[in-house]
C-alpha cells in the first residue's frame, strides 16, 4: 500500500501573528493564502527532499488557481473546494445554473479540473488529481435510518474521504472553544498545538 511506504507525517505549522508572518514566507509576489500553503509544503520538502507525488487537500480559503499552478511546478497535486468569486476562476463557473445532481466541468491545458456540482447546494472543486467522472456513493438520509445511493463526482468523494478528519476536528474545536479574550496568547498556541 502506498501510505505504508511514506515516512511518518511531518507536523508543521505556521502561527499567524499579523503582517510579520507574511513577510517571512516564500514567494512574496503571491497572495498570502498561497504563500502559506507553499511555505508548509517547502518545510515538508526540507525534511524529505527525495519524496515526490504529494497530494494536498485544502479548504476554500486557501484553494486558488494560482496555488494549483505553483504546486504543479514542483510536482505536487492539490484538491480543494474553491470560492466561485476567486480572481482566476472562469466566468462560466461564477454562477452556473445547475439542477440537483447536475455537474459542469472544465479542464485546462495544465491538467487542472474545475468542477461545479449541485446537491443540496453548489459545490465547486479544483483538482490536479481527479477527473470529472462520477461514482455511486452511499449516504445517510437526514431524519431517516436508511441510506440512499447518489452519483457523486469522484473528486468530491475523494475530497470528503480525505478531509473528513479535519472537518471533525473543526467541529470539535467550535464546540469546545477555549478562545476567551486573554492577553496570554501562548495559551491558544499551546492548546491548538
Amino acid at each position: 500500500m502506498f501510505w505504508q511506504t511514506l515516512p511518518p507525517a511531518v507536523r508543521t505549522f505556521i502561527p499567524y501573528h499579523g503582517k510579520i508572518t507574511a513577510e517571512s514566507l516564500i514567494k512574496p509576489d503571491l497572495p498570502f493564502t498561497s504563500q502559506t500553503v507553499l511555505q508548509l509544503f517547502h518545510n515538508i520538502r526540507q525534511t524529505w527532499p527525495d519524496i515526490s507525488g504529494y497530494h494536498i487537500f485544502t479548504d476554500r480559503f486557501y484553494t486558488s488557481p494560482t496555488l494549483v499552478s505553483e504546486l504543479s511546478k514542483v510536482r505536487c497535486h492539490l484538491t480543494g473546494t474553491v470560492m466561485n468569486n476567486r480572481k482566476d476562476v472562469s466566468a462560466v463557473m461564477k454562477k452556473p445554473k445547475l439542477k440537483k445532481g447536475e455537474k459542469l466541468a472544465y479542464r485546462n491545458n495544465e491538467n487542472i479540473v474545475l468542477l461545479a456540482w449541485r446537491d443540496e447546494r453548489l459545490v465547486t472543486m479544483l483538482s490536479t488529481w481527479s477527473t470529472s467522472k462520477s461514482e455511486p456513493v452511499r449516504r445517510k438520509v437526514r431524519g431517516r435510518k436508511e441510506e440512499e445511493m447518489v452519483e457523486k463526482p469522484s473528486v468530491i468523494a475523494n475530497y470528503t474521504k480525505n478531509m473528513g478528519r479535519a472537518a471533525t476536528a473543526d467541529q470539535y474545536s467550535a464546540t469546545y472553544c477555549f478562545l476567551g479574550r486573554t492577553l496570554k496568547w501562548w495559551r491558544k498556541l499551546f492548546f491548538w498545538g
